[in-house]
């Protein structure tokens, strides 16, 4: 197999149908956002708008800026601003997931220099705009298009320059262009599988994936932050410098009080990657979460797998999805099935070069977009009771199709003291994903819903990069949230950033 739809492997049917592509994954490439940018529908040089100053974005009569304001500060940036009305403007406030397609947001402005951004910044600070940064269009609640917002989207922002050990990764490169381009130095850092997933986007909100047991979060590899503050001034954060903006983005997420324009990382080198697959028997996903928890307890750093419990026509079946040091896959299979106590009725295994298996767990380079509905949930320890709650919450959803995904949140992460940046989640085993493909929106927040009801008793919160609608910052954040308003409320009083939730 040369590659695994990521969301397919946790969509798979027991009929093995396959569901939705991966959430959060954005087939369109920043040069495609350029292009379509020079399209029909632009006014001036920068520009593309209505030919109705009355349809820009809070016109004059509201203290808002005019049309000439707008095509003021296209003619002051190197890069676009788009409206409402224009093609250009329809095709680039589009996110992944087609529940959004409706957002309204002011305008999206397409910067291509920091300079861009802190001329933006400063526009919609005079006239009282709030600001949605893009760096992926990942949302899972559509904050990066949120309605009366001025979009930011930094996807023309997208360099990677990798200099010895370290790297700088502009805001608006995505996960497969940052792997692609280290991997001809042999070198990478740690983050979640979805190839068009924005790398700014995900760090800031932790980042976790299959080199999490290993090397940590994303953002437990951030050396440097380079952002623009509501002020519009251009600051720089590290440990040392500015050290409360680099301790809230490390983790923090949207409560970060300005515009990431670029992060620096430190790297680490690549080798060759074995993966292994496990399908075990119908009614046997608690044995199976109580057996990967045991597993990991013992299991090398370097190995990592996550448990799928993947729900069709209410036959629920579980299976799991690893990867460990290549040549070491039979052994990972046998220990993990050990552990389980049961035999799985069908297993795989193969290796891949790193770049190979960046792509086979991104499902390739790239993905079309597809409607999804997600939560979250995390549990601190994987006991009988946590386990059965997870079942009982994937069973809730009857006769659709939904899946639940178990990721280990042990290994590296706990290395790092939970006050030691925003992501709070340092001493828990496990993050649990509720997931429904398609459209059907309403009725996958009805499951999900039921889910959070189901395992109440044992979730802690949830990981802020799943966002859920209308839930307080303390559920992603806990003990950490009064110290990420302080920093959010030091640099951004009037509340100029978009902020999707309540802290």
């Amino acid at each position: 197999m040369d590659h695994i739809d990521r969301r397919a492997f946790l969509a798979v049917t027991a009929a093995g149908a396959a569901a939705a592509a991966l959430a959060g994954c954005s087939p369109t490439s920043s040069r495609a956002a350029g292009s379509a940018a020079a399209g029909g529908g632009s006014s001036s040089a920068g520009l593309a708008a209505t030919s109705s100053p009355g349809q820009s974005a809070a016109a004059g009569a509201t203290g808002g800026p005019t049309l000439a304001d707008w095509k003021q500060l296209a003619g002051q940036i190197q890069g676009v601003v788009l409206l409402p009305g224009s093609t250009p403007y329809a095709q680039d406030k589009l996110l992944f997931n087609p529940e959004y397609d409706g957002a309204k947001p002011q305008a999206v402005i397409r910067p291509k220099t920091t300079t861009d951004v802190q001329r933006s910044v400063a526009f919609s600070s005079k006239y009282g705009l709030h600001v949605s940064p893009r760096s992926g269009g990942h949302s899972y609640i559509g904050a990066s298009a949120a309605d009366g917002t001025v979009v930011i989207d930094l996807r023309e922002m997208a360099a990677v320059d990798a200099s010895g050990s370290s790297v700088s990764v502009q805001a608006g490169a995505n996960l497969y262009f940052v792997h692609a381009t280290l991997a001809g130095r042999n070198r990478t850092i740690p983050t979640g599988t979805c190839p068009t997933v924005g790398t700014s986007g995900l760090t800031l909100g932790g980042g976790l994936g299959t080199e999490s047991r290993a090397h940590g979060l994303t953002c437990d590899r951030v050396e440097s932050v380079q952002m623009v503050l509501p002020d519009s001034s251009l600051v720089t954060a590290t440990a040392s410098t500015n050290s409360d903006l680099y301790w809230a983005a490390r983790g923090g997420s949207s409560a970060i009080p300005g515009v990431v324009t670029s992060l620096g990382y430190g790297t680490y080198s690549t080798t060759d990657r074995g993966i292994f697959r496990a399908t075990f028997p119908v009614g046997s996903a608690t044995q199976v979460l109580e057996g990967w928890a045991s597993w990991l307890g013992s299991a090398s750093r370097d190995w990592w797998a996550n448990v799928h419990l993947d729900l069709s026509g209410g036959s629920l079946r579980p299976s799991i999805l690893g990867v460990c040091t290549a040549g070491r896959e039979l052994l990972a299979l046998s220990s993990l099935q050990r552990h389980i106590g049961a035999r799985a009725t069908s297993t795989s295994h193969f290796q891949r070069s790193y770049l190979s298996t960046v792509q086979y767990f991104g499902g390739g380079t790239t993905s079309a977009r597809a409607p999804f509905t997600a939560g979250t949930d995390l549990v601190r320890t994987m006991t009988s009771s946590a386990a059965a709650a997870i079942v009982q919450g994937t069973l809730a959803a009857g006769h659709r199709s939904v899946a639940a995904i178990v990721d280990p949140l042990d290994g590296a992460v706990h290395d790092v003291a939970a006050s030691a940046g925003a992501f709070p989640w340092r001493s828990h085993q496990a993050s649990i994903q509720w997931y429904a493909g398609g459209s059907n929106y309403a009725g996958a927040r009805s499951w999900i819903s039921a889910a959070h009801a189901a395992v109440r008793s044992v979730s802690v919160g949830g990981y802020v990069n799943y966002l859920e609608s209308g839930v307080a910052g303390s559920r992603y954040f806990a003990e950490n949230t009064s110290k990420l308003n302080s920093v959010h409320q030091k640099y951004d009083p009037h509340g100029l950033m978009h902020l999707p939730f309540t802290l």
